[in-house]
């Protein structure tokens, strides 16, 4: 997802003239697809979630429902189509937050 998602949002951002000019309703197939991948992972994330709800926790699965109708919305209704590209980008931060989790577990929590 990350290293798709990230890309498209970023591509549409520079080059979808036509999304600058409706930042709040209306939008363009480029965010009208980025919303809707992005509603699909949040279904799938939330799935995911209640799976291994031990271990994740409900902080996880509140982030994952409030995003879900977040993206749901903003596809349904075609409103905020300039964020949904925007905000995005922050899951660059997910790679990160991965990498340290990974390193923790291999015992190199210092590097």
């Amino acid at each position: 997802f990350l290293l798709v998602i990230v890309p498209v949002s970023v591509c549409t951002l520079i080059f979808d003239d036509e999304l600058r000019d409706v930042r709040v309703s209306g939008g363009t197939c480029s965010s009208l697809f980025i919303s809707a991948v992005a509603t699909g992972y949040f279904v799938y994330d939330c799935a995911v979630i209640l799976y291994h709800f031990q271990d994740d926790g409900a902080a996880c699965l509140v982030h994952g429902v409030l995003c879900m109708i977040t993206y749901g919305t903003a596809t349904k209704y075609h409103v905020y189509q300039f964020y949904s590209p925007t905000f995005l980008l922050f899951e660059v931060s997910t790679l990160f937050v991965n990498m340290r989790w990974l390193l923790v577990e291999l015992g190199l929590k210092s590097s």
